[in-house]
C-alpha cells in the first residue's frame, strides 16, 4: 500500500451519484482489474468509506480498467500453472494466500471461493463489458453493477471470464443485449479505449491496483480500510472547498 499523492489534475469524470446544492462532491476513479482480489475486496472498501460520509459528501464512482497482465492469451491460463509460475508452487505458500484473501473478503462480507477457480483469463472482455455498461444503466453506475456482477462471477463462482459467451449473458444481466456484447467481443471492438484507460492510470503513476484517484488529483494505492478511504474523500472534499 502507498500513501495519497498528488498528480496533475485532468478532466473530471462522470458522476454516479446526484449531488445537491451546497453540498460538497468528490469523484473517485476506481482504477482495477477485476482477476483481482485486492480490487474486489477495495471496491467494497470504497463502498462502505461513501458510506461513512453520506452525511457529509456526495460520492461518485467511475471504474478505470487496468490490465494485470495484459500478454494472458485470449483463451486463458490454467490457474494452478499461472500461480505456480509467479508465486512458486509451494503448496503451504499458496494455501496461505488464499486463506489471507479469503479471510479479508470474510470481513466485507464477501463469499470468496478461490478454490473453485480454474482459469486465469484474459480480462480485455471483461472490461469492455464494463465499458459497454456505462450508456444502458445510468452513466456509472451500469459499470458499477458489471464489475460486481463480473467480480462476483470470478471470485465466488469461479467462472472463466475468458468465456465469451458467459461474458455475454453476464452482460445481459448488466442491461447489455447478450447478442450484441457477443459480437463486438469478436470484432474487437474498443480494444483500443481498454488499452488507452491502462495506460493514462500508468500515466498518472499507477503502477498497481487496486488504486483510488480522487477527484483526478490524488491517488491511493491498495485495499485500504474504508476508514482510511473516507479520510481521504473528507480531505480531498476540504481541498476543493478550500484551495490552498
Amino acid at each position: 500500500m502507498t500513501a495519497m499523492h498528488d498528480q496533475a489534475p485532468g478532466p473530471a469524470g462522470n458522476a454516479s451519484v446526484s449531488t445537491h446544492a451546497g453540498r460538497k462532491f468528490v469523484q473517485v476513479d476506481f482504477v482495477a482489474d477485476v482477476v483481482c482480489p485486492w480490487c474486489y475486496i477495495g471496491k467494497r472498501h470504497l463502498e462502505l468509506a461513501a458510506a461513512l460520509v453520506v452525511d457529509e459528501i456526495d460520492v461518485g464512482f467511475t471504474w478505470r480498467a487496468f490490465e494485470l497482465d495484459p500478454g494472458v492469451p485470449q483463451e486463458g491460463y490454467d490457474r494452478r500453472d499461472y500461480l505456480a509460475a509467479k508465486f512458486g508452487s509451494d503448496p503451504a505458500r499458496l494455501k496461505a494466500m488464499a486463506a489471507t484473501i479469503e479471510h479479508a473478503g470474510a470481513q466485507v462480507g464477501l463469499n470468496l471461493r478461490l478454490d473453485r477457480i480454474r482459469r486465469r483469463p484474459n480480462t480485455a472482455d471483461a472490461h469492455r463489458i464494463i465499458h459497454w455498461a456505462k450508456p444502458g444503466r445510468g452513466g456509472e453506475k451500469g459499470q458499477w453493477m458489471a464489475s460486481e456482477l463480473l467480480f462476483a462471477a470470478y471470485w465466488q463462482a469461479g467462472a472463466d471470464l475468458g468465456d465469451r459467451v458467459l461474458l455475454a449473458a453476464i452482460a445481459g444481466e448488466a442491461g447489455i443485449e447478450p447478442e450484441f456484447a457477443l459480437a463486438r467481443m469478436e470484432q474487437g471492438t474498443d480494444l483500443d479505449v481498454i488499452r488507452a484507460e491502462h495506460d493514462q492510470a500508468s500515466a498518472m503513476g499507477v503502477q498497481g491496483v487496486p488504486a483510488f484517484i480522487f477527484n483526478r488529483k490524488a491517488i491511493i494505492t491498495g485495499a485500504h480500510p474504508p476508514e482510511t478511504l473516507a479520510r481521504a474523500l473528507r480531505q480531498t472534499a476540504e481541498q476543493r472547498h478550500h484551495p490552498a
